[in-house]
């Protein structure tokens, strides 16, 4: 890296590239948004919705809630 890559503008976007990245791995991960709000010192949930992207890996992992209370009520209970 020359000196011209230590401008502060250079370094302000290394660090919201990072930031960005945290944001939207959190949320790729299943982390709350209001945490990661939070984490990121946003005061406004409308500052972190523009880490809310939808993926087709990320639509691929959801869960439908209803399969999921099935499966809960399909399983036998144990006696004593």
């Amino acid at each position: 890296m020359g000196d011209a890559d230590n401008t502060p503008e250079v370094y302000e976007q290394c660090v919201d590239t990072l930031r960005h990245a945290f944001a939207t791995h959190s949320m790729e991960d299943g982390a709350n948004l209001l945490y990661i709000r939070d984490l990121l010192g946003h005061r406004a949930i409308q500052s972190t919705l523009r880490y809310l992207k939808v993926t087709s890996e990320g639509i691929s992992r959801l869960v439908n809630p209803l399969d999921t209370m099935m499966k809960r009520q399909r399983k036998p209970r144990r006696s004593r």
